[in-house]
């Protein structure tokens, strides 16, 4: 898969997706939104308006929401589940 995203501005995420599939608060959602891009845990902090240390704090949470362990592994996670809601049913290029 291939996702294509302006290096300096946050990919659109899909925070009612992330809500509705993982339990996302809005807080995380935004966290989401500015990790998507591949930025590091301070930067996505500083876009989604929150400190460093918590930042930490929501990851930890996304982590156990997502069943994951580790940020790319989130972050590939979040980019496959916006990537296949951009997929009408029956235009699955897969199949």
């Amino acid at each position: 898969m291939l996702t294509i995203a302006e290096a300096d501005r946050p990919a659109a995420a899909a925070p009612a997706l992330y809500r509705d599939l993982y339990g996302f608060t809005p807080a995380e959602c935004r966290l989401a939104a500015a990790l998507l891009p591949g930025y590091g845990l301070k930067r996505a902090a500083e876009a989604a308006g929150v400190t460093y240390e918590t930042a930490r704090w929501y990851l930890k949470a996304m982590f156990q929401k997502t069943g994951t362990t580790r940020q790319s592994e989130l972050a590939a996670r979040l980019t496959a589940a916006a990537a296949a809601r951009l997929v009408p049913p029956g235009d699955d290029p897969e199949a």
